[in-house]
């Protein structure tokens, strides 16, 4: 293989990873109104965080990189957005909805398009399969929180944002 194929290859897989991340949400969640321990979001407030930090973070940043010329990122860390208002599987289609934007956002992008990047104020220079990178960590440590809840382990303190 190429190294040419196996980036396409490794851009496949992390796409695929990408539109895997509402099932994986979806298998996880339990009901927003569950009784939680201090600090811990809902099933609910963490699916609206998602939703804020695809639309406000990831979605935002893949249109400043495909148009600027590397524009610079700050800490981000978007609240719960409707996490309290909508029941979960309202929240689950939402989060479907704005992560299938997101991968049409990508989709428009040609070769160069992968390579544009962009500053990060902690993680530095990221190009776009690093930032797609960092929305799969995110997905995965609220996965891995609902999961633990789910099966009846203290889901702890909240994970970082972006």
């Amino acid at each position: 293989m190429s190294s040419e194929e196996g980036m396409v290859a490794s851009r496949a897989g992390l796409l695929q990873r990408l539109a895997d991340s509402p099932d994986r949400l979806e298998a996880a969640a339990v009901e927003a109104d569950t009784p939680l321990p201090d600090r811990a979001w809902s099933a609910g407030q963490i699916l609206g965080h998602l939703i804020a930090v695809e639309v406000q973070v990831w979605q935002t940043r893949l249109r400043q990189v495909a148009v600027e010329e590397n524009p610079a990122w700050t800490w981000t860390e978007p609240g719960f957005g409707d996490g309290l208002a909508l029941t979960t599987q309202e929240l689950l289609a939402e989060f479907r909805a704005s992560r299938a934007s997101t991968l049409a956002l990508v989709g428009d992008l040609d070769e160069a398009g992968w390579l544009r990047v962009g500053t990060h104020a902690v993680f530095g220079t990221l190009d776009v399969a690093m930032l797609l990178r960092e929305a799969v960590r995110h997905d995965d440590e609220h996965a891995v929180e609902l999961e633990r809840r789910r099966s009846g382990e203290p889901a702890g303190d909240r994970p970082p944002s972006v």
